[in-house]
């Protein structure tokens, strides 16, 4: 991964790794949302293919197949997702705030959750654009409400038992 400057907001772009998630123009259309503000952009796409369809991206866009969640996310400033559980969840557990755009099957529901809970801006698909995309990264960057929540779910996922302790009970249920 390119180097990015310690003091700069970075904004991490994924829309998961599944086929089912493909959704054509939606990665072009958030990075055009992102791409003259001050931020840098790491996109993971998931698929070579991917990003070959992407085209050229401006300077401030880093575009990979994969990123390893645990280096960048606490790195970041806002995490741009499809809502799907594992992004979030790994969000939430680095205490960083999203906007969701949802795509399919569980998104939808995830994406209002997290709007409810104060730790994300959910744009729903028929208000994708780059002026809704780039008014919801505004939003979250410039919202503390948006940072506090996430970092509330942080704490509280902190306190959840390890899977140590889950085992046994798991297994006294069986």
């Amino acid at each position: 991964m390119k180097e990015i400057a310690h003091e700069a907001t970075v904004v991490h772009v994924t829309l998961g790794t599944t086929e089912a998630n493909r959704t054509p123009g939606l990665y072009r259309t958030i990075l055009d949302a992102l791409r003259d503000e001050p931020v840098e952009v790491v996109v993971s796409v998931g698929r070579p293919y991917v990003a070959d369809e992407l085209g050229p991206v401006a300077s401030n866009v880093h575009v990979h197949e994969l990123v390893e969640h645990g280096h960048l996310l606490p790195r970041c400033s806002v995490v741009v997702s499809n809502g799907g559980y594992g992004t979030v969840m790994a969000s939430l557990a680095c205490g960083v705030p999203g906007v969701v755009v949802p795509i399919q099957a569980d998104q939808p529901r995830n994406a209002a959750r997290a709007s409810d809970l104060g730790f994300a801006v959910s744009v729903p698909r028929p208000e994708w654009s780059v002026d809704a995309i780039r008014s919801a990264v505004r939003a979250v960057l410039g919202g503390g409400s948006y940072r506090a929540a996430a970092i509330r779910a942080k704490a509280d996922i902190e306190q959840l038992p390890s899977i140590e302790e889950i085992i046994p009970k798991v297994e006294a249920l069986v």
